[in-house]
């Protein structure tokens, strides 16, 4: 089974703009980002740990819906400077993840439904946090 990852320059645009205050990005910030996020989702490969789902997990939930293969991700945390992440909950991260600015690409998900959906963290962090900040996304959104 094929995934491929959606990127567009407009959302990618916008996440410049909007978050980082740069009027005119240039297509090696866009490269540069869309590399690191690349790694970031890719990185359960490198370093195992219990929390870490595979891609090949991800495939195998859409094994049903044979041509649902086009991911749309979404980053969070998505601040200028390195230096602001400690502050950040993971309930904050969580919830950033949902929001149309933290999208990497232009869609219209508002009353959509997700038919499938990954959230990749990394840090200290424990499977009960995640497990609650999933729960109560879910509740939120009512699906």
């Amino acid at each position: 089974m094929d995934q491929v990852q959606v990127f567009n320059n407009e959302a990618l645009s916008n996440i410049y703009s909007q978050i980082y205050k740069m009027k005119t990005p240039i297509y090696s910030d866009f490269n540069r980002f869309i590399s690191n996020i690349m790694a970031d989702t890719t990185y359960i490969y490198r370093f195992p740990c219990q929390l870490n789902s595979t891609m090949r997990e991800q495939a195998s939930s859409l094994t049903p819906f044979p041509k649902v293969h086009f991911m749309m991700p979404s980053f969070s945390p998505l601040i200028p400077g390195t230096s602001h992440y400690k502050g950040i909950s993971i309930s904050e991260i969580t919830q950033q993840m949902f929001r149309p600015i933290n999208s990497l690409c232009n869609a219209n998900l508002s009353g959509g439904k997700y038919l499938f959906g990954t959230a990749i963290y990394r840090g200290r962090l424990t499977s009960q946090e995640v497990d609650e900040q999933i729960f109560e996304i879910n509740c939120k959104k009512n699906w």
